[in-house]
């Protein structure tokens, strides 16, 4: 069951950081430079970019898999052998090169840079995991600056836009790789220790505590600054009211100094999966978007908030009556018994219905 759970977080992080998020700025761009044709040609690059993102995930376990063994860490590449790991990885990879070849041949070779990244990672001699702050660029550096890169690659060669926009969308997905290999090195920081795996959290855990809150705040201003930024590109008034809500969100955050990882960021996805469902006809593009992780949780969240309402009213609707019954009713009930009695010759004040048994003891 342990193995289950720790290969569903696995997933669930890849799903909600990296595919629904790549999904999110893709169909965002398109959508918003008036590029809705390219909408097919998005889920390519989407589904290319899952392919090498199985095969950086089997890549890791294959070279972890001694570590992991010590630690008692979940690897999923310990129960399938060698030789099926490394076709799993080859199939991955040719399928997602013959996937963006579909777009562009110069994606093709961006996507093999990625490939070298993720092997230096992982692999000795070099093994950037344990060569400190380089393992969190380097993992950074595939995982999010290169799909960014490519996606701009993509974009470009239909539109022309201000080379802020870009650099701003790069610098912005270089912070969320950061910080999120950041946090996964904190979820293995126990069983990283354990089998002496030396990443940059192990060693500068306090650093690195509060380099991700400091870069979180980074992450939530460079996005909110992309939204300001796509605006004056497209001069288009949803994109304005997206930035501003965003915007005016992270400020009440920030005033009450309440800092929580993602948070801006899952706001911004409800915001745009609204603009692009009052934008764009596809409607297989807004379900798509409709399912990512934190659309689901908010949906839960306003559920959960509304079923206490309602509880809660039902509670408090009881209460009153309750009391009404309590204090008026059997007030009534009373005189009208005292009263009609009366009528028929017996004082029930002075004679009632019964008495009362005193207590002995």
């Amino acid at each position: 069951m342990k193995k289950i759970i720790s290969l569903y977080r696995r997933l669930n992080s890849f799903v909600t950081y990296n595919i629904f998020l790549y999904a999110n700025f893709s169909l965002l761009f398109a959508i918003s430079f008036g590029l809705e044709f390219l909408v097919s040609q998005i889920y390519i690059l989407i589904v290319a970019y899952f392919f090498i993102g199985i095969a950086g995930y089997f890549i890791n376990d294959f070279f972890d898999v001694a570590y992991d063994r010590i630690s008692g860490k979940f690897n999923i590449t310990s129960l399938i052998s060698k030789k099926w790991v490394l076709v799993l990885i080859f199939s991955c990879v040719v399928i997602g090169l013959n996937l963006v070849k579909l777009l562009s041949k110069n994606i093709v070779y961006t996507i093999l840079i990625e490939i070298l990244f993720l092997l230096a990672y992982s692999v000795k001699p070099l093994r950037l995991k344990e060569k400190g702050f380089l393992g969190v660029l380097a993992d950074s550096f595939y995982a999010h600056i290169i799909p960014s890169i490519i996606l701009v690659q993509f974009i470009s060669q239909y539109v022309s836009v201000s080379y802020w926009l870009w650099f701003n969308f790069i610098a912005l997905n270089f912070f969320i790789g950061v910080r999120d290999i950041l946090l996964h090195q904190l979820a293995d920081f126990e069983k990283d220790l354990k089998s002496t795996t030396e990443t940059f959290y192990v060693k500068n855990a306090n650093l690195s505590n509060q380099l991700i809150f400091w870069i979180e705040e980074v992450v939530s201003i460079l996005l909110i600054l992309l939204l300001f930024i796509l605006f004056l590109n497209t001069n288009t008034f949803d994109i304005f009211l997206a930035f501003l809500l965003v915007f005016l969100y992270w400020l009440n955050k920030f005033y009450f100094k309440v800092i929580e990882i993602n948070h801006v960021v899952k706001f911004y996805i409800l915001v745009s999966t609204i603009f692009l469902l009052v934008n764009s006809s596809n409607l297989l593009a807004i379900l798509f978007l409709l399912l990512h992780p934190y659309n689901f949780q908010l949906g839960m969240h306003f559920i959960g908030k509304f079923w206490s309402n309602v509880f809660s009213l039902t509670n408090k609707f009881y209460s009153i009556l309750h009391h009404i019954y309590k204090s008026k009713i059997t007030l009534f009930v009373n005189y009208f018994l005292y009263y009609l009695f009366l009528l028929f010759g017996r004082n029930l004040k002075k004679k009632p219905l019964y008495k009362k048994k005193e207590n002995k003891y």
